[in-house]
């Protein structure tokens, strides 16, 4: 055969930040399994074939010329299937752990590794299924090892002991090229627009890499680190869970040296086994931090949050007041209106900033968005729905101020922020004002999102509770909460109650768990059979909220 992939590429300069600790000793992790036409290789040695092909890639369906495409296994794909058409698509090299022709599990424990890595993850298979269109897991890789010679893919196919596990060793590996801030995020409600704002932030004064969309679970982490490019200044990396060991698992090849956690609420309850195994995961990013001498942004208002940061070295706050960094909520009255985490933070949406009071928030024309006013002086005008939004700016101006942005930056960049894919986005449409915030629900953020829309004032509506809060033109759209073990029937139960507090003119419960108990609303078997009724309703200048669980797909309630 020709020349063998592993050989080094000879004279390269060392990237930019090289030098950290424990760059010159790279794991030996990818390995050959005895088949002599493929590459053994190191991970040292897949780096050279990195530096040359940086473009990594998980699907077929995006294959661009020169990727490193790497075959993951999932419940309902083999991408080892579909290595040899991946080179033909222009792939540079694909990293396989079945070999070609020899069908599943001939890569020994790496096969069972793959799959049982990527069952149950929080956000599992975000980065794109392997399998392309209607492709048959398992099938093999398509053609002999000789066909493969012949065709002179051969020395383009690695093959390692498990593709997941070399994916994040790789990760690990570039990882240690920088000396720079990796800040990591996690917590129950709030990651991704709390990353969107940090990175708004950072990124007008510097050069700054972040998550794509929510690629935050085992797969999405690793190619987010793996992304970042030898100009980088900060890297801003958002981690997802929904069991325990999963966030020191990231921190082990992300090494962040500063850290978020934006609340502990009540999200992936069976998964964490209730409410004090999430304190336990999520504070896995304090517990590496404290042991590595990190830096972790602390949530002042939040008595969790202060007892679980604890120890850790260096610790900097943000809040409504008693902290390094404060704003309020622009317009609330003197006292006890503020957002922040009163009473008892997994009910309040853990820890996330519920307003503990009556909000004077501006009018949904102006609108619903909320303003923070900057204890040093400044308005934010954010374009977020929500006071449980305040924390999340408030942290992005901590983290702004902290690395020496400008007020003046800070502020037009929060500013400019429009949040996207169903994230508490305001949409007006058919002279209605509707808040979509159907990417994920939880007990914590539902109570909060429902408390926040109660308080919303609406011109020209009338209620009992008030003429300014219009209940008369307000519709609750909520679809079930998803994994949420044994005290999902409960916790369905007491959002129902929560509804019956206020006189809304409408309320429809769509699936899961609210088909399963007793209450006096609509019921739909799911979303596509409440948007047969909303279509019907003509409702004409309606407030309404729409919100639920990923499973539940309440976007699809509106038309288009």
């Amino acid at each position: 055969m020709g020349k063998c992939c592993t050989s080094p590429a000879h004279g390269r300069r060392r990237p930019r930040y090289a030098g950290m600790p424990g760059f010159n000793a790279p794991p030996q992790f990818a390995g050959a399994i005895g088949i002599p036409h493929l590459c053994p290789m190191t991970i040292s040695q897949l780096y050279e074939i990195f530096l040359r092909h940086p473009s990594v890639a998980t699907d077929t369906r995006q294959i661009k010329e020169g990727d490193l495409f790497f075959a993951l296994k999932g419940p309902n794909f083999n991408g080892n299937a579909f290595a040899v058409r991946a080179l033909e698509m222009g792939a540079a090299y694909a990293v396989i752990d079945q070999a070609p022709g020899l069908g599943a599990g001939s890569a020994g424990a790496g096969a069972a590794g793959a799959g049982a890595a990527g069952a149950g993850s929080a956000g599992a298979g975000s980065a794109g299924a392997a399998a392309a269109g209607s492709g048959a897991a398992g099938s093999g890789a398509a053609g002999s090892a000789a066909d493969l010679q012949h065709q002179g893919l051969s020395d383009r196919l690695i093959l390692v002991a498990d593709v997941l596990e070399t994916l994040q060793e790789l990760a690990l590996h570039h990882r240690k090229q920088f000396n720079i801030p990796f800040i990591a995020i996690t917590g129950s409600n709030g990651k991704t627009t709390t990353k969107e704002l940090v990175h708004a932030v950072l990124s007008s004064a510097y050069i700054t890499y972040t998550t794509r969309g929510n690629l935050n679970n085992h797969i999405g982490v690793p190619l987010t680190i793996l992304s970042v490019r030898p100009d980088a200044e900060f890297a801003v990396i958002e981690m997802g869970a929904n069991h325990q060991k999963e966030i020191a698992g990231y921190c082990r090849y992300t090494l962040p040296t500063h850290g978020i956690i934006t609340n502990i609420g009540k999200a992936h309850l069976e998964g964490f086994g209730g409410p004090e195994g999430v304190k336990k995961g999520k504070g896995e990013l304090y517990d590496w931090l404290r042991d590595n001498g990190g830096t972790a942004f602390v949530l002042a208002d939040s008595a969790d949050l202060r007892q679980m940061s604890r120890g850790i070295a260096h610790i900097i706050t943000y809040g409504t007041k008693d902290a390094d960094y404060t704003g309020v909520i622009s317009g609330a009255g003197a006292s006890g209106s503020q957002a922040g985490a009163s009473g008892s933070e997994a009910g309040a949406a853990g820890s996330q900033a519920g307003a503990s009071g009556s909000q004077a928030a501006a009018t949904a024309d102006s609108s619903t968005f909320l303003n923070v006013q900057m204890a040093d002086g400044g308005t934010i005008h954010t374009q977020l729905v929500g006071d449980y939004n305040l924390p999340n700016v408030l942290v992005a101006v901590a983290i702004g101020k902290h690395f020496g942005v400008s007020d003046a930056k800070i502020h037009r960049s929060i500013e400019q922020y429009s949040p996207s894919n169903s994230r508490s986005q305001l949409i007006q449409r058919d002279g209605n004002h509707i808040i979509l915030d159907a990417y994920n629900a939880n007990p914590s953020s539902m109570r909060a999102a429902i408390e926040n829309f109660a308080r919303l004032p609406v011109a020209g509506g009338a209620g009992a509770k008030g003429a300014a809060a219009g209940f008369d033109k307000k519709i609750l759209i909520l679809g079930a909460m998803a994994e949420l073990g044994p005290e999902s029937l409960n916790e369905h139960r007491a959002i129902v109650s929560l509804i019956g507090q206020y006189p809304w003119r409408e309320v429809a419960l769509v699936g899961g768990d609210f088909e399963k108990i007793d209450h006096p609303y609509r019921r739909f078997g799911d979303s596509k059979e409440a948007a047969v009724w909303l279509a019907n309703a003509g409702f004409q200048n309606i407030y309404m909220l729409i919100k639920g669980s990923r499973s539940s797909k309440m976007e699809l309630v509106l038309p288009g």
